[in-house]
């Protein structure tokens, strides 16, 4: 819903941060989601302690530049 929101407004800087929960095979995704999720970029949360600072670095960096 949020993706055809930004198409219709047409905003050049629209942004859609897509949180999953839980690790979903792509067998099990929508044929629509597994599109969008290749063809943009995107960063996995992990609770591994190293990965989740560098996690939220690159959340935060990519946030700042909208």
């Amino acid at each position: 819903m949020a993706r055809m929101e930004s198409i219709y407004k047409r905003e050049e800087n629209g942004c859609i941060v897509l949180v999953m929960l839980e690790d979903i095979p792509p067998a099990d995704m929508p044929l629509e989601l597994l599109d969008w999720i290749q063809a943009h970029s995107y960063i996995r949360y992990t609770e591994n302690p190293d990965g989740e600072r560098l996690f939220w670095d690159t959340f935060a960096t990519a946030v700042q530049t909208l």
